[in-house]
């Protein structure tokens, strides 16, 4: 039992992540046009990832494919609206 718990796991699909590097001016801004701009339009949210410094980590709950609209025919991560 241990073996398929594990095993459930490890076939389990990873968030997609992403960080913006280096930690000066840029990275801050592009980290601030993103969260203006970019997450109000989508329905599901990315969280930023609490150990990375300055909010510059973030992963995104869903699959790769989900978020290039493979998944869900018609539909990308900000909903029907946008195919």
């Amino acid at each position: 039992q241990e073996w398929s718990a594990l095993e459930a796991c490890l076939r389990s699909p990873l968030p997609v992540t992403w960080r913006f590097s280096g930690n000066d001016e840029r990275a801050i801004s592009l980290r601030a046009s993103m969260e203006q701009s970019l997450l109000p339009l989508l329905n599901e949210q990315p969280t930023s990832l609490p150990w990375y410094p300055d909010r510059l980590g973030w992963q995104f709950g869903v699959s790769r494919a989900w978020l290039r609209g493979k998944d869900r025919p018609g539909e990308g991560p900000e909903g029907p609206e946008a195919a």
